[in-house]
C-alpha cells in the first residue's frame, strides 16, 4: 500500500493527466500537495523534499507509477 504521502502525489500527478499538463516540477507537486493536505496551505512534507524521499520506502511502486523526465519533471507512467 501507499502511504498518505505518495498517494497524494499519485493523486496531484492524475489531476495534472486530466489537466493535459505533461509533465510536474517537484516543488509544483509539493506546493499542490501541502494545499491538499493541511487547512492553512502551509503544511511541509515531512518525507523529504524530492520525490525520490517519499517513495523510497516502496521504490517499486514509484517505478511502476511514476515516470520521470531530466531531474524533476514528473508524470503517471500511463503509456
Amino acid at each position: 500500500p501507499l502511504t498518505k504521502y505518495q498517494g497524494a502525489v499519485i493523486q496531484v500527478l492524475y489531476r495534472a493527466h486530466l489537466n493535459r499538463t505533461p509533465y510536474m516540477q517537484t516543488q509544483e507537486i509539493f506546493h499542490q500537495i501541502n494545499e491538499n493536505l493541511s487547512d492553512d496551505g502551509n503544511s511541509n512534507c515531512p518525507e523529504g523534499d524530492k520525490i525520490s524521499d517519499i517513495f523510497k520506502s516502496n521504490r517499486e511502486a514509484s517505478a511502476a507509477l511514476i515516470k520521470r523526465k531530466g531531474q524533476s519533471h514528473y508524470c503517471l507512467n500511463l503509456y
